[in-house]
């Protein structure tokens, strides 16, 4: 069980990753607001496996089984989340002509569901270039975003582990996690990024760096919780 919640902690964080891939393929497909509509379509497949994830962390707390995570458990949990996130690189070329596919059928016949009349493998090069790096102001902000909302759900069962008679407690603090996250995307970065998606050479290559810093943060987040295991 303890598995299965870090898997659908990892599918959970891959969507939130994918996002960026969402607005440029909306941009590329010629209208950025078929990528916003995507994204927020995206948020239903994130409450379907919610649907799945807070019954399973509910059961767990309520029959002590975070007790059962120990040092090994723990490392091979977190292995879990991070294989889960870095197949994204692997699979990265089919989300982009998905969600292009997708875009394409909101613009033409304001559906998602006839994606598959104009689905066309293309590429996704992940390659950036040296002007990237001027813009460190968004990519601090989204790396001091993620790093708690990776690290939230993982320090969370441990302090249910360790204070199982406060779970009540500590599972609210979650909505604060994660609502500090949601305010500094919608009020700090998406508008910046909406802002540039006008400017289409840059706008491509801050939407390809936003994965990657994410998927940066949450190597730092790694290097956090493994640092925290060794508590255990």
């Amino acid at each position: 069980m303890i598995y299965l919640l870090f898997l659908i902690l990892g599918l959970l964080n891959l969507i939130e990753l994918t996002t960026p891939i969402a607005r440029l393929s909306g941009m590329r497909s010629g209208e950025l607001s078929s990528g916003l509509q995507l994204q927020s379509s995206m948020s239903i497949l994130s409450r379907v496996l919610n649907t799945f994830f807070m019954p399973i962390l509910g059961y767990l707390s309520d029959i002590q089984g975070f007790q059962l995570i120990d040092q090994k458990r723990y490392i091979l949990c977190i292995l879990i989340l991070v294989t889960v996130m870095a197949s994204f690189f692997l699979i990265k070329n089919y989300i982009f002509s998905l969600y292009t596919s997708i875009c394409k059928s909101i613009i033409l016949v304001g559906s998602i569901f006839k994606f598959y009349h104009y689905y066309n493998f293309n590429k996704l090069p992940m390659f950036r270039n040296k002007t990237i790096y001027k813009f460190r102001k968004i990519r601090w902000l989204t790396i001091f975003a993620f790093i708690p909302l990776y690290i939230s759900w993982p320090i969370i069962f441990l302090l249910i582990k360790e204070y199982p008679e406060n779970r009540g407690f500590i599972l609210g603090i979650s909505s604060l996690i994660n609502g500090i996250n949601s305010l500094s995307l919608v009020l700090l970065i998406d508008p910046y990024l909406i802002k540039m998606s006008n400017y289409k050479s840059i706008s491509d290559m801050l939407f390809k760096d936003q994965v990657i810093i994410r998927f940066f943060s949450l190597l730092i987040a790694v290097f956090l919780l493994l640092a925290v295991s060794f508590f255990l």
